[in-house]
């Protein structure tokens, strides 16, 4: 049976959103996990993603120490939209971009309180600004530094999964950021492009002295990462530290000044769904058991990660019409089924804006496309500077992208 190539990518986008089956329960894996998830980490700020300029060791070190995917995206260039995703692995628009409530929908703690889990919540609520009771929860704190004393409560007799939710640019980080500016006091930042404000910026107040916000906005990052130190130093001393897998990501990016705005993807007017504000570190850490300094290609997108939890505990995948599928194998550097290869598709939503990318292109789609567009080659223009998406060389390549969102949205809206 021939597929013509806008057909094949539809078919693609259907198989790639099916969740693969859950391992079988003798094969089941069940470590500690703990997943640190911070507002606003966008890859390129970090040292594993190649800056040299801020400054964050712990983060990068638990990359060296493990695997990372080099093209990871979250479910939205918003943090307040992204997180529930996160933890659902449902769609923005399934959950109404964050303002609806969790009370109905079934979590990854939900999953893993089954299996036996000890489930416990540090830092910002994924529906709200507290923690709340319930899905499964033993502990929850608006205050992530109280996940290390949850840790040491911890012992082999039970399994136990944390989620640490970083509020990176907090009124409660401000004190500990302000230990760190005296090293960012000469920093030119020269790499970080800093245009002025852009004619469609929202959030212009920082941009007023880009340096000045961008070295305050540095401070503050590492002051996250010492955070981030202090909870790997009391794992490390835990004696289940050699059975906890660690997974760090971030909800949704941040730009610092580059595009000449400031901000996620509420930065600009419309919602702009750059690589800067989509793109976020995806980093899995588990010794002796996901193979260290390892840098994985595939693209993959925080809906991955629901499935690929329940793949390694051994669980059925929730019936919640889910889009995502299990990166485990990838992950432990397992081949994949052989009908099943990973396909390179990654796809988001920010209230009317959509975003589909494969291996090489990438569409942001406004209003169905019934609003200005765009469309980018990565490859030739990793920058996002040149739109395609009126370019007749484009036009093949283009449609077939847009094929795949639009049947990805038919499939997950609801």
């Amino acid at each position: 049976m021939s597929f013509s190539r806008r057909r094949f990518f539809a078919h693609l986008a259907c198989a790639a959103a099916l969740p693969a089956p859950a391992a079988e329960k003798e094969s089941a894996l069940r470590p500690n996990i703990v997943l640190i998830a911070v507002d606003n980490l966008g890859a390129w700020m970090l040292g594993t993603y190649g800056n040299r300029e801020i400054r964050t060791p712990n983060l990068d070190l638990i990359a060296r120490a493990g695997m990372h995917f080099t093209y990871g995206y979250a479910a939205a260039p918003s943090a307040k939209a992204a997180l529930p995703c996160l933890l659902t692995g449902r769609t923005g628009r399934q959950l109404a971009d964050g303002t609806r409530s969790l009370a109905t929908e079934v979590m990854l703690s939900d999953v893993l309180a089954a299996q036996g889990y000890r489930c416990g919540y540090a830092g910002r609520w994924a529906g709200g600004d507290e923690p709340k009771p319930g899905h499964g929860y033993s502990f929850s704190s608006a205050d992530p530094a109280v996940a290390a004393e949850f840790v040491r409560q911890q012992s082999a007799a039970k399994p136990f999964f944390l989620t640490v939710a970083y509020p990176l640019f907090s009124e409660s980080l401000r004190a500990s950021a302000a230990r760190f500016e005296p090293m960012y006091a000469q920093a030119a930042f020269s790499a970080l492009p800093r245009p002025g404000a852009a004619a469609n910026a929202t959030n212009r107040e920082p941009l007023k002295d880009t340096l000045a916000s961008v070295r305050q906005a540095a401070a503050a990052l590492t002051a996250l990462d010492e955070q981030v130190g202090a909870l790997v130093k009391v794992l490390r001393a835990s004696p289940v530290s050699g059975n906890t897998l660690t997974i760090v990501t971030g909800n949704g990016g941040f730009l610092l000044g580059q595009r000449g705005l400031w901000g996620d993807g509420n930065a600009s007017d419309p919602i702009n769904m750059f690589d800067e504000t989509t793109r976020v570190p995806m980093i899995w850490h588990w010794p002796g058991k996901i193979p260290v300094e390892t840098a994985r290609p595939e693209v993959v997108s925080a809906f991955d990660l629901m499935p690929a939890i329940c793949d390694m505990t051994g669980t059925t995948v929730p019936d919640k019409n889910l889009c995502g599928r299990s990166c485990l194998p990838l992950v432990l550097n397992r081949p994949l089924p052989k009908k099943r290869p990973w396909l390179n598709l990654a796809f988001g939503s920010l209230r009317d804006v959509e975003l589909a990318r494969d291996a090489r292109y990438k569409l942001v789609l406004r209003k169905g496309g019934e609003e200005p567009s765009e469309f980018y080659d990565l490859k030739a223009d990793p920058g996002e500077t040149q739109n395609r998406y009126d370019n007749p060389r484009f036009v093949t390549v283009r449609d077939e992208l847009y094929a795949a969102e639009v049947n990805w949205r038919k499939l997950y809206s609801a």
